[in-house]
């Protein structure tokens, strides 16, 4: 998929952003001249229309924050997303997730594992698809790469 073809999706279909794709839309502003052809490509993506995050993306998002300013700055990104509560719908489908992916062998790795499992719940539930860094999310959906980026959209 192109980056095109995304912002097309963007615009019709909930797609939650995960956390590391914020993440690097905040350093890439912090860096912007260091990285400017990533930082066009991650500026239009982040104009999309139907983007989204969980209340777990918004704080990990938050938690991360060192000092007073960055937290202001993050909170002003996050707030042009929409933004949903995980609920026990979610928390039915994360066990459900997280039992096949044992039966299976399969282990998702880092410390946040679990938040991935239940945006990847929410994603299933919802119907949405899901951008972001992470290859754990390819064990749990499917995923395609974004062709100008290091990203994956990811759809149950």
């Amino acid at each position: 998929m192109n980056v095109d073809e995304f912002i097309n999706l963007c615009d019709s279909s909930c797609v939650i952003f995960d956390t590391s794709i914020i993440l690097d839309y905040i350093k890439l502003l912090k860096f912007s001249k260091k990285y400017g052809q990533k930082m066009k490509i991650l500026s239009r993506i982040m104009n999309c229309n139907k983007k989204t995050i969980t209340t777990l993306i918004y704080e990990e998002i938050l938690a991360g924050a060192s000092i007073n300013n960055e937290v202001e700055l993050k909170r002003k990104i996050l707030y042009s997303f929409n933004i949903f509560s995980i609920t026990e719908n979610e928390a039915e489908e994360a066990s459900h997730l997280e039992r096949e992916l044992r039966n299976k062998g399969l282990k998702l790795k880092g410390e946040n594992w679990r938040i991935d499992l239940f945006i990847a719940a929410f994603a299933y539930t919802q119907r949405c698809y899901v951008l972001t860094k992470d290859e754990d999310f390819t064990k749990m959906l499917n995923c395609e790469k974004l062709d100008e980026a290091e990203y994956y959209v990811c759809k149950s």
